[in-house]
């Protein structure tokens, strides 16, 4: 059993431990002496002191090793950042390369391609670029007549009107334009020679659109002047009959009007073979009506169409012109309109179309009654057309008459179609 006393005497020199009540040693101090205890207790402390150093120099260790792998952690993320923006900036230098290199390889080709058009000696082009002197300025002037008109042909215009321009004599200008169609670049519609003639000169869509694709390139949108287009045009469709040196005394700056509404409805494209345009409906504004001017366009192509005498007028155009001028209308004595025109002639295809189909029936009528009188016998033929004493009827006569009555009208179904 415990000492009480050693026990009261422990309490009041120690702080209580409570297990120091058990009846029993679980530490076996009680077995030990003084000096042992001491010993142990001194042993504790150092054990104490070297696990709180072991602590520390863990806790430095851990903040070391931390700090050592968030250093190398940093390292690997801005090695990482490094090699991905190394990447980008070769990614990008490999596009803008290779975008360099398409766009030399693309102006290369484009300029292979222009070398290859500019010395093609076959291409519209190559012979454009060779074109020099009066052949091209009248090649030039064709274009912006062309422009004015809006179409692809000059009119009727006088070649003087042409010298003018390209200040060279009617005889060059007249060998430059057949060197310009030898070529190809234009074409020479219907004229008229003599006193008061004239050309017609056309120029195809393509020549147009590569005299235009030309001045592009050399920033020209217009070679020639307007004005002076404009004044030639005016002073021909009038039938000015001039030269060279009056037409430069009458030249003026004069702006052709624009064209009023119920003057943009006529509709001039049945007389547009003879010349007749827009200009000519210019010229008619102050002097004539609409209307009146849109029924002599109809009369006058009904009578180049229908009427003889319209073959001894050299030059249509200016017959019509000259009558609308003064206020005056043309009119045909046997005028149809087209879409009379057109129902008499849908009325003339039905008529020969039952006459053909009533001769038919009467071509397959003959035909049934022959294969008829073919299959029939003597008695049956004396039986249906008897002949008597005094009938003057013929017997083919009474059969036919019979065959029409009693025989076709069912029998006809096997000869005619959808009938």
């Amino acid at each position: 059993m415990p000492n009480l006393n050693k026990i009261i005497k422990d309490r009041d020199d120690k702080k209580f431990v409570k297990k120091q009540y058990r009846p029993w040693d679980l530490t076996g101090e009680e077995s030990l002496g003084n000096k042992e205890k001491s010993n142990l207790q001194q042993l504790d402390k150092t054990l104490n002191i070297v696990k709180d150093n072991e602590i520390q120099n863990l806790d430095n260790i851990k903040v070391s090793d931390t700090s050592s792998l968030i250093s190398k952690e940093l390292d690997i993320n801005l090695d990482n950042i490094k090699a991905s923006i190394g990447e980008q900036t070769d990614n990008i230098k490999i596009s803008i390369r290779d975008h360099l290199d398409n766009k030399q390889e693309t102006n290369k080709e484009t300029i292979r391609e222009q070398l290859d058009i500019n010395l093609d000696p076959t291409t519209v082009y190559h012979h454009l670029i060779k074109l020099a002197g009066v052949q091209k300025n009248i090649l030039n002037f064709i274009v912006d007549l062309s422009l004015v008109r809006e179409c692809f042909d000059t009119g009727p215009i006088e070649t003087s009107a042409i010298a003018l321009y390209t200040k060279s004599s009617i005889g060059v200008v007249k060998i430059s334009i057949k060197r310009l169609i030898d070529k190809g670049f234009i074409s020479r519609n219907r004229g008229k020679q003599a006193k008061g003639g004239y050309i017609n000169l056309s120029i195809s869509e393509n020549i147009f659109k590569a005299v235009i694709e030309q001045r592009k390139k050399n920033n020209n949108s217009i070679s020639n002047s307007a004005d002076l287009i404009n004044s030639i045009r005016y002073q021909l469709d009038n039938e000015s009959l001039y030269s060279s040196s009056n037409l430069k005394n009458n030249i003026t700056t004069k702006k052709i009007e624009q064209i009023p509404d119920e003057w943009q409805e006529i509709d001039f494209e049945a007389l547009s073979h003879i010349g007749f345009t827009k200009t000519q409906i210019k010229q008619l504004i102050d002097k004539n009506e609409p209307a009146l001017v849109q029924e002599s366009i109809n009369h006058f192509a009904y009578g180049i169409e229908y009427n003889p005498k319209f073959l001894k007028y050299e030059d249509p155009l200016n017959v019509l012109m000259g009558v609308l001028r003064k206020g005056q209308g043309w009119f045909e004595k046997d005028y149809r309109s087209p879409k009379e025109i057109a129902q008499q002639q849908l009325i003339e295809m039905k008529k020969a179309e039952i006459e053909r189909k009533k001769i038919q029936e009467e071509e397959l009528y003959k035909l049934g009654l022959y294969e008829w009188q073919q299959k029939l016998t003597p008695i049956e033929i004396n039986e249906i057309a008897p002949v008597k004493k005094g009938d003057p009827t013929p017997q083919a006569a009474k059969l036919s008459l019979f065959f029409k009555e009693k025989i076709w009208p069912n029998k006809k179904i096997e000869y005619l179609i959808n009938e």
